[in-house]
């Protein structure tokens, strides 16, 4: 089955109309590339990345990728609510409208994250895992670091109240995908 989307326009939402995860991985990947070129992503990971201190040195220090990447998804865990999606409804939304709504799922959430990291140039994996029999369920980021040629993944899953680095234990299957530029 190809990938179908439905578009709500109402709600600028999006269900996901198939069961193919390479299909929904493409989906994702294609909003995450869409996203990091957004103006107003673009003014939100300045808005990170430029914090002064009282004596005037950056809050977070040039090129400390894993400052970089704990502050974007600080930014994300605390101005989007983890949210389920519509009872028996897979929906996506784009970066600029859950900056907008304030709620999404794992999904929703590693897109938002995605567009931010993507926009100041770190390369990322989609992973998704089942945790309980064959079929995946649960979606999730990797960036790397550094940035011009990773050497460690840091794992993102903003839909935890864990910090960067965190995985969930008893992964009974996984797979990623690298995010396209």
């Amino acid at each position: 089955m190809g990938r179908s989307l439905v578009p709500n326009s109402r709600m600028k939402l999006f269900e996901v109309e198939s069961d193919n995860i390479d299909d929904r991985i493409s989906w994702l990947d294609s909003e995450i590339n869409e996203g990091k070129r957004s103006p107003r992503v673009r003014e939100i990971a300045s808005d990170i990345l430029t914090v002064k201190r009282d004596d005037g040195q950056w809050e977070i220090a040039e090129r400390d990728w894993a400052a970089e990447i704990a502050g974007a998804f600080e930014y994300v865990r605390k101005n989007v609510r983890y949210t389920r999606d519509i009872h028996g409804v897979e929906l996506f939304q784009k970066a600029d409208r859950t900056l907008e709504l304030g709620i999404g799922d794992c999904d929703v959430l590693a897109i938002l994250l995605g567009s931010i990291l993507g926009n100041v140039g770190y390369p990322m994996l989609i992973r998704v895992i089942s945790t309980a029999g064959p079929t995946f369920h649960h979606v999730y980021l990797l960036a790397g670091i550094p940035p011009h040629d990773p050497k460690e993944w840091i794992a993102l899953d903003a839909s935890q109240d864990e910090g960067p680095g965190w995985e969930v234990s008893g992964i009974q299957k996984r797979q990623d995908y690298e995010v396209t530029s």
